[in-house]
């Protein structure tokens, strides 16, 4: 027959495994009621106060470290919350703990947390299939898998990764809300879109989740939808100009561009240091067919922000329109380097180099965009590799010579590579200051 220490400590793990904290704390908390001797209930305490960054986790850990000194959970909870408090030598004693005959999922978990936030995202998925190979799956293992993955560009896995959390978790909406973002990440907002809507009948006044989902429309193609709901939130405070840029972003979303001048405008008086709003109007503004102002806003938003990537990539889009590949390389290089990462600037500066006959480093350039989840941005890289290999084959014919087998990872599918690449992220949405409920 069970004890009740036993039958208390069940239901504190299970809730643990599922995120649900406040419920595995009190389990923890009674079976210490019951039997204030209880090193493994007291262990689990300290392990939930970690795991929920509670303020509590510094006392519980004293509290197990005056009861058991030598208590093997104790080194790896007091390297967490020496690497939480800013302490880098706390990651030096987590691999430290780790290198014990058996590690704990804990001790693997704290390891992998620490890497990911050092920004080793590799080594700390090897952490976290480690913490899962022990044999007690945590949902917040699978959290923490999908941000590593997300960090490394592999939105697939991110997905798959926090769909695994949420088998053990589906009441935890702070799980939910990260299968919306690696949705989002992965170019399926449809899916993402069906997310917030459930979310938003738990919580409908939820501003955040609204934003969120009014974007989301924007990506999936319903700029209608889109619209209304801008409309709805500046027929309730018309004197909010985030609201206008709101409106204004669904509007030219509907092609109705003409209509949305003036509230770009109207937003970037008020809001003259936002850079989505004077990115929002240049675009505008071209697709009217001023390009000398359009230009202009652009150079003034990249004198105001340097360093932004969309800025860059707008400007580098109008040089390219006009083959002008040296001058697009100029704006994305230092795009570039400050996010190797950004699989729009390296279509960009991929298409700027093909400009030039700079051949050899497009292949190599678009390597990570061609495995990418975006749909379009992949074609793309696809032609651009397919041009470039074409290139010197048909120079080398032309010459009379054989004509160089292509790369092996060339092998895209040719065709014409557009006249122009692909667009920019679309501009983010500024989060209103009071948006209205819908």
């Amino acid at each position: 027959m069970p004890s009740v220490f036993e039958e208390e400590l069940s239901p504190g793990l299970q809730a643990l495994k599922a995120l649900r904290m406040d419920a595995a704390q009190s389990a923890f908390e009674r079976a210490l009621e019951g039997d204030p001797s209880d090193l493994e209930s007291l262990a689990l305490l300290a392990h939930t106060h970690v795991i929920a960054a509670n303020p509590r986790a510094d006392e519980t850990i004293a509290r197990l470290a005056a009861a058991a000194p030598e208590h093997p959970a104790l080194p790896s909870l007091q390297a967490t919350q020496q690497f939480r408090a800013g302490d880098a030598a706390g990651l030096e004693r987590l691999s430290q703990a780790n290198q014990t005959l058996r590690p704990s999922t804990f001790d693997w978990l704290y390891l992998g947390m620490a890497l990911r936030q050092d920004g080793n995202a590799p080594a700390a998925l090897d952490a976290f299939e480690r913490a899962l190979n022990t044999g007690l799956e945590l949902a917040v293992v699978h959290f923490e898998r999908c941000v590593a993955f997300t960090a490394l560009g592999e939105r697939e896995r991110a997905v798959l990764a926090v769909r695994q959390g949420l088998a053990l978790a589906p009441d935890v909406p702070s799980l939910r809300r990260l299968l919306v973002d690696a949705l989002a990440l992965a170019g399926r907002p449809a899916e993402a879109l069906g997310e917030v809507n459930h979310l938003l009948t738990l919580t409908p006044n939820d501003t955040t989740l609204q934003q969120v989902r009014f974007q989301l429309l924007l990506d999936s193609g319903q700029s209608a939808e889109a619209l209304k709901v801008a409309m709805a939130w500046r027929q309730a405070n018309p004197g909010n100009p985030e609201l206008a840029y709101s409106q204004a972003v669904a509007l030219s979303a509907r092609g109705l561009n003409a209509q949305a001048l003036p509230l770009f405008e109207l937003a970037l008086a008020a809001l003259p240091n936002e850079e989505e709003a004077a990115r929002g109007l240049a675009r505008c503004v071209l697709e009217l067919g001023d390009a000398a102002r359009g230009e202009a806003l652009l150079v003034a938003a990249l004198e105001e922000h340097p360093d932004s990537l969309g800025v860059r990539n707008d400007l580098a889009r109008l040089a390219l329109a006009r083959h002008d590949g040296r001058e697009a390389e100029r704006l994305l290089r230092p795009a570039h380097e400050g996010d190797p990462t950004h699989a729009v600037t390296r279509v960009n500066l991929a298409t700027a180099l093909v400009q030039q006959r700079r051949l050899t480093e497009v292949s190599s350039l678009l390597h990570p965009v061609l495995t990418g989840a975006d749909v379009s941005l992949r074609a793309a890289a696809q032609a651009l590799v397919a041009e470039a290999i074409a290139e010197p084959r048909a120079s080398a014919t032309a010459a009379g010579k054989p004509a160089a087998p292509p790369a092996a990872r060339a092998s895209a599918p040719g065709g014409a590579r557009p006249s122009a690449p692909p667009p920019a992220a679309r501009p983010s949405v500024p989060p209103p200051a009071a948006r209205p409920s819908v």
